[in-house]
């Protein structure tokens, strides 16, 4: 089976018109400006000038300041100020993840208000392939023993085949595993189509029938879908996609989780 993996400065010359014309009132005028001598047509700066000037910055800067501040009492932060995309914990914030309802393994109903509080991370297989669906599920088994001590964290198993991945066959394919089925829950639902538009519009993975030609020519089975792992954090918000093929990743994995779970903690 094969399987596809996601995602001025202008310089400018003064050019210089003559030597300065000295008024007509004379060279004593002249040199008095240089001096600083204002003259009779120079304004004259006095300490009630200069005073009206600084009461008047100030109510500028009240008025534009309560133009920007809200009545919730944040400030507003403009676009330009955003230095770059959006991150917490560390860590980028992708896109929600998406409203779902469907059954576990045990025949329980479960949606994604069940995961508000908690950190999870999902994964996408079905128990009859023959590629790499086995080793995905190897490495959540092994995901649910290293981060044992990370209380908030949930894991997640989406059945993109839910015609044949029926509560009980997904519960005996959990025992071979040794999923721990109040901590790693293996879903499944009765349609079919929109558990693989969940996948593939939701999580923004791959999920799809093959075309007979594909299976005929390429060997391929019958679903074509993403082998990466995906982590949730608790308000329901995508914070990473981990290559389940990529060793690296799958430690960058477990290092996230449990900086997310210890925010949870917190």
């Amino acid at each position: 089976m094969s399987h596809m993996v996601e995602q001025h400065g202008a310089e400018t010359s003064h050019r210089n018109s003559g030597a300065a014309r000295v008024p007509e009132r004379g060279v004593a005028d002249a040199q008095g400006a240089a001096h600083g001598d204002p003259g009779d047509d120079a304004t004259e700066f006095k300490p009630a000038h200069l005073a009206a000037w600084a009461i008047l910055a100030f109510v500028l800067a009240v008025v534009i300041g309560a133009a920007m501040w809200p009545r919730g009492g944040a400030p507003v932060v403009l676009p330009s100020q955003m230095a770059g995309p959006t991150i917490e914990q560390g860590l980028p914030i992708l896109f929600e993840a998406p409203v779902f309802a469907l059954v576990d393994q045990n025949g329980r109903a479960v949606t994604n208000a069940d995961f508000v509080g908690r950190v999870w991370i999902a994964d996408f297989i079905f128990t009859y392939c023959a590629g790499p669906c086995p080793l995905m599920t190897q490495k959540m088994a092994g995901l649910q023993e290293a981060l044992s001590d990370c209380a908030p964290l949930r894991l997640v198993s989406f059945s993109v085949d839910p015609a044949r991945d029926r509560p009980d066959v997904l519960a005996a394919y959990a025992a071979r595993f040794g999923a721990d089925s109040q901590r790693w829950l293996f879903l499944t639902g009765d349609d079919e189509r929109g558990i693989r538009r969940l996948i593939g519009e939701g999580f923004r993975l791959v999920a799809r029938v093959t075309t007979p030609e594909e299976r005929a020519d390429q060997g391929w089975d019958d679903i074509l879908h993403s082998t990466q792992f995906v982590l949730v954090d608790e308000r329901g918000r995508i914070r990473g996609l981990y290559d389940s093929n990529d060793a690296r990743q799958m430690t960058q994995l477990q290092r996230d989780t449990r900086r997310l779970c210890e925010s949870v903690r917190r």
